[in-house]
């Protein structure tokens, strides 16, 4: 959860223009490479309702594609 928690404040950074976006992607490329795994995916679909919205629309075409999107 704090990993992920981690990926959406920065997600809220880059988007409010207060991170570099070199930084964000490649903070998202080590995440989409984490939770693309099996027992993180089973996790998303059971907790995925404790995150924002938006977050989420972006996150999860990032699981689906298996790649970042700056």
């Amino acid at each position: 959860m704090n990993f992920l928690r981690g990926v959406e404040v920065s997600f809220y950074q880059q988007t409010n223009g207060l991170l570099d976006a070199a930084f964000y992607k490649g903070w998202l490329d080590e995440a989409v490479a984490i939770w693309c795994q099996p027992g993180p995916q089973e996790w998303w679909s059971e907790n995925s309702r404790f995150f924002n919205s938006e977050f989420r629309v972006v996150w999860e075409r990032c699981l689906t594609s298996g790649r970042s999107e700056p």
